[in-house]
């Protein structure tokens, strides 16, 4: 019988580690990696054991950081526990195989004693025999630790699958939170606002006449109930004998009706012939001529600070001078970038000492900019609290 050439030291190492790094190639790489990989191992195993010790504890190393990197929490915690368990049966795995084949080996030894002593060839075979089932148990041992290895890291992979979809869902179950919170705060602040708005068209329908006549609705893009109410109020307060007002529509019949209880003009102003024939039949109806008027003033190029931009025809001002109150509803936004800016720039020498400016529709990012850059280019005007959202007051120092 032919002996068995008997792995080295280095070689039978090297030959663990290599079922090792097997294992763990076949649950990280997949596929046609893994396979790669494993030759390239049994590659290094063939040419010494030594390079493919150093690629296991390199691979060790670089495992036992990139699970210690992504603990996040308990269960990655539990995770990387895991793995260094799994490390430190290996370590002990690869101890047991060295000192099996330094057994190994000193039988080897014995064997080449006997035959230098020319023993006879039964001993030799029976010595040779034991060597061979030494072999094949540490080889067996060696796959067993190898398979069990093999289903560690990959029942370790199924706990990061896992994780991984818990971490999706618990971001999924975020947003679903955020959202219900921002659904919640939309709902109470829409409610909260009804009531203001409804408080408010209580306390405003008292001072108009409606017994013959119907009064515009204040909806859509129309100057809502409390804005109403605090134009009445300042009419009724400070009893301007001019008011301007950019854009038209409903706002004109309710504030031209306090305007005509002060004995104030009111003029409004509308760059859309569509709008501006609406406002007029308005207007009309409810017999308000000439006391309030609407002017329709197409939207030119005029000069600002902030170079040419696009707003209603100058001339259309041209008789207007010592204005008490300018309402800034107009133009739309859409016209274009901070729309309603040249409203200041623009009519400042024709406002009164004491005027006081209505700006509608602060909710809005681009009307809060045109009112920060007033206060800025215009350190003579100052704000005032109107204790209305959507309304910011401006008035001369």
């Amino acid at each position: 019988m032919r002996s068995r050439k008997v792995l080295s030291g280095k070689q039978l190492a090297g030959t663990a580690a290599a079922g090792l790094l097997g294992a763990v190639a076949f649950v990280l790489l997949d596929g046609l990696s893994s396979v790669t990989f494993l030759s390239t191992l049994w590659w290094l195993v063939a040419a010494g054991g030594t390079a493919a010790l150093m690629a296991s504890g390199l691979l060790a190393l670089l495992l036992v950081g990139s699970v210690t990197g992504v603990s996040v929490n308990r269960s990655r915690l539990l995770t990387e526990r895991r793995i260094k368990e799994i490390l430190g049966s290996n370590a002990k795995t690869l101890s047991a195989v060295v000192e099996t084949n330094t057994v190994l080996e000193n039988l080897r030894d014995s064997v080449e004693r006997m035959r230098d002593e020319a023993l006879g060839d039964v001993r030799i075979d029976s010595v040779l025999a034991r060597l061979e089932a030494a072999e094949r148990r540490v080889m067996s041992s060696l796959e067993t630790s190898t398979m069990d290895h093999h289903d560690s890291f990959g029942a370790i992979r199924e706990q990061l699958e896992t994780l991984q979809r818990q971490t999706n869902t618990t971001q999924l179950e975020s947003q679903v939170t955020k959202s219900q919170k921002s659904i919640r705060s939309l709902v109470i602040s829409t409610a909260r606002d009804t009531v203001r708005q409804v408080e408010a068209l209580l306390q405003l329908m008292p001072r108009v006449d409606t017994s013959t006549r119907r009064y515009p609705a204040s909806s859509g893009y129309s100057m809502n109930p409390e804005g109403l109410l605090l134009l009445s109020d300042l009419i009724q307060k400070r009893r301007p004998h001019l008011i301007v007002e950019m854009g038209s529509g409903s706002s004109t019949i309710w504030g031209g009706t306090a305007a005509q209880g002060v004995d104030a003009r009111y003029v409004a102003m509308e760059h859309e012939p569509e709008y501006f024939q609406k406002t007029q039949l308005l207007i009309d109806g409810f017999a308000m001529h000439p006391r309030v008027e609407c002017r329709l003033a197409e939207l030119r190029d005029v000069s600002t600070p902030r170079g040419t931009m696009r707003w209603y025809d100058p001339n259309a001002f041209s008789d207007l001078a010592g204005i008490d109150l300018l309402i800034v509803d107009g133009p739309p936004g859409w016209t274009g970038d901070l729309a309603r800016y040249p409203a200041l720039p623009v009519l400042s020498d024709r406002l009164a000492d004491t005027c006081l400016i209505y700006v509608d529709d602060m909710h809005r990012a681009d009307e809060q900019e045109v009112f920060r850059l007033w206060l800025e280019a215009f350190p003579d005007f100052e704000a005032v609290d109107s204790g209305v959202p959507r309304v910011a007051l401006l008035q001369r120092r």
